[in-house]
């Protein structure tokens, strides 16, 4: 891991055209966090997406490290941010009703993710819904 926060570090001084720096920061983070240095990721995932409010992949990489550390509630925070920015992205509908699961509990975040819920929703949408609703003990609004 030494070697992954190094690069960080070069690049924290790189500028220039977003596309592949943006790229290869993203990869840096998104390994740090699998590696379990979550302390590490975060700073990178802040900065790609202030850096570009549309990455949509910084802010699913900024939520899920979030919430894998253990901060549900800026996991929440940092989802509904994302989605002023990406208001249709499914990914980040989803993971921020994990967190939200996790910090509000299955009612509140049912009741948030029933909005993103259409006729285009994946079946793997519909039974994470599925199984909120049932979780809040609001099984009729499942049917």
């Amino acid at each position: 891991m030494p070697l992954l926060r190094e690069l960080v570090a070069q690049l924290d001084g790189v500028e220039g055209p977003q596309g592949w720096i943006a790229s290869l920061r993203f990869g840096l983070a998104g390994a740090l966090a699998h590696l379990g240095d979550i302390e590490s990721a975060l700073p990178v995932f802040r900065r790609l997406v202030a850096q570009n409010p549309q990455h949509a992949w910084g802010w699913i990489g900024l939520v899920e490290a979030l919430h894998t550390s253990g901060d549900a509630a800026a996991a929440v925070e940092a989802g509904r941010d994302a989605l002023r920015h990406l208001p249709r992205n499914r990914v980040l509908w989803n993971r921020t009703a994990r967190a939200l699961r996790d910090h509000e509990g299955p009612g509140a975040a049912a009741g948030f993710f029933a909005p993103a819920l259409d006729a285009e929703a994946s079946p793997r949408d519909l039974g994470f819904a599925i199984s909120l609703f049932r979780e809040a003990g609001q099984a009729a609004q499942a049917a």
